[in-house]
C-alpha cells in the first residue's frame, strides 16, 4: 500500500507516514471571544482652570513690633498689581490683623504664574522713613505644578529684626457675577468716602472737588472698581451694570447714607442749577 503523506502537515488521515516524518496533529479550532459587552463610559477630566482669586486675608506680626506700637505700611501685590496695602498703628508682636484685599489672575496662558508679594517699611511718628527699617520682603510664586496653589496658603518674610505671615488663599473663579448700582448710590458712596479720608485718590483731588462734581466721583469711582477686577457691562438710565469675580453690593451697600455736610452740598448745587 502506498504511503499519504505530505510534509505530515495536511489535514487529512493519516494512513502511513514515510520514516523519520512526524505526523502533525491538526491544531485545535480557535476559541471564539464572546461579543463585546457594553463600554463602561470613562469620566470626562475637569477642565482646566483658566482664571483665579487671590485673597490676603490676614497678617500674623511676629517681631518687630514696637513697645509702644509701630507703625508699619506693607504693600501686597499680585503679579505686580498693588492689591492693597496694610497701613496700620500699633503693630505689636503676635499680633494677628484680618485684611480683605482680592485680585483676579488670568492663567489661561502657557506658563502663566501668580506671584504673591509683599515689601516696606516701618514708619516713625515724626513721619519719615529710616532706610534701616525697611520690613523683609516676602515672596512666593505659584505654577502649574502646584496647581496655582489653589486652596489656603502662607507667605513668611523676616530678617534679624523683623518678621510676619501673610495668610491667602487662591481659588478658581470661572463664572463672572453681575450686579447692579445706581448712579446716585454711586455719587454718594464716593462722597462718604472722600468725607472720611479727604484726598486719597490721585492725582490729587480736594475733598470738595469729589463733594461738588459728580462727574469726577462717577469717575474715580470706576477706576476704583476696575482695579477690584469690576468693569461696567452696561449703562441703562441711571442703572450701572457690573461684571465681575464679586457682587457691586461688596463695596456699595443699600442704603447708602448721606453724612451732615453732604446734604448741605447737594442742597447748594440743586439751587444753582435751579
Amino acid at each position: 500500500m502506498g504511503h499519504h503523506c505530505c510534509s505530515c502537515d495536511c489535514h487529512k488521515v493519516i494512513v502511513n507516514c514515510a520514516p523519520g516524518l512526524t505526523p502533525q496533529v491538526p491544531p485545535p479550532p480557535e476559541a471564539i471571544a464572546p461579543p463585546p459587552g457594553p463600554s463602561t463610559p470613562q469620566p470626562t477630566p475637569p477642565a482646566r482652570c483658566t482664571r483665579v482669586q487671590v485673597r490676603i486675608t490676614a497678617i500674623e506680626i511676629g517681631a518687630g513690633g514696637e513697645w509702644t506700637g509701630a507703625h508699619w505700611r506693607l504693600p501686597m501685590l499680585v503679579n505686580g498689581t498693588v492689591v492693597g496695602t496694610f497701613d496700620q498703628d500699633g503693630v505689636y508682636d503676635g499680633h494677628v490683623f484680618p485684611l480683605g484685599f482680592v485680585h483676579t489672575v488670568d492663567i489661561s496662558g502657557s506658563g502663566s504664574t501668580v506671584e504673591i508679594r509683599a515689601a516696606g517699611g516701618e514708619e516713625f511718628d515724626w513721619g519719615f522713613w529710616d532706610p534701616d527699617d525697611n520690613l523683609p520682603d516676602a515672596v512666593r510664586t505659584h505654577s502649574e505644578s502646584d496647581n496655582w496653589g489653589i486652596g489656603s496658603n502662607s507667605l513668611s518674610g523676616a530678617d534679624d529684626e523683623f518678621s510676619y505671615v501673610l495668610r491667602y488663599t487662591i481659588s478658581c473663579v470661572e463664572r463672572s457675577v453681575v450686579s447692579f448700582v445706581t448712579r446716585t448710590e454711586v455719587v454718594s458712596y464716593m462722597r462718604v468716602s472722600a468725607k472720611k479720608r479727604g484726598t486719597q485718590v490721585r492725582p490729587v483731588r480736594t475733598e470738595q472737588d469729589i463733594l461738588a462734581d459728580d462727574n469726577l466721583a462717577l469717575r474715580y469711582f470706576l477706576q476704583k472698581m476696575g482695579r477690584k477686577g469690576l468693569s461696567v457691562r452696561d449703562v441703562a438710565s441711571d442703572i450701572l451694570v457690573f461684571e465681575g469675580d464679586r457682587s457691586i453690593r461688596e463695596f456699595v451697600r443699600e442704603p447708602v447714607r448721606n453724612p451732615k455736610g453732604i446734604r448741605k452740598i447737594e442742597a447748594q448745587k440743586s439751587k444753582q442749577s435751579g
